[in-house]
């Protein structure tokens, strides 16, 4: 069957033409990914959204377009939000390491707080007794 009357009935929502083209591109799409992802269980994560992506949004797919074309946008723009989504995560947990190494010590804190307290004190007591340092 040629790959414009496959993609029509994918429209139509046809189980075994979206299995027809799965199989036809799953590979191109994997390996795709193995260029730019590190990770085999990352990479096969994103050929599955990729084809997730394809069934869910079968009605808008035109029979004209390059259909290898749009599978690979999908697949470019899946793994530019997965490394996103990375630099994110790694942005967050330096962010917390650098707040644990800054260690924040409430002892030392309640100690300063009372010091300061007692000056205060002892300034007012020494203003209003004669002969008091």
């Amino acid at each position: 069957m040629e790959e414009r009357q496959i993609i029509k009935s994918l429209k139509e929502g046809d189980r075994e033409a979206f299995s027809m083209l799965y199989k036809q591109y799953w590979e191109k799409v994997y390996h795709f990914c193995g260029l730019y992802l590190n990770n085999r269980d990352v990479a096969e994560d994103v050929v599955q959204e990729v084809f997730i992506k394809v069934w869910e949004s079968r009605e808008f797919i035109r029979e004209d377009d390059n259909f290898k074309g749009l599978l690979f946008i999908i697949t470019r723009n899946l793994i530019f939000n997965h490394h996103r989504k990375n630099v994110n995560e790694d942005f967050y947990k330096m962010t917390v390491l650098s707040a644990m190494d800054t260690s924040y010590d409430l002892e030392e804190e309640i100690t300063a707080y009372n010091l300061g307290v007692y000056r205060s004190f002892d300034r007012g007591i020494a203003g209003k007794t004669p002969g008091y340092l």
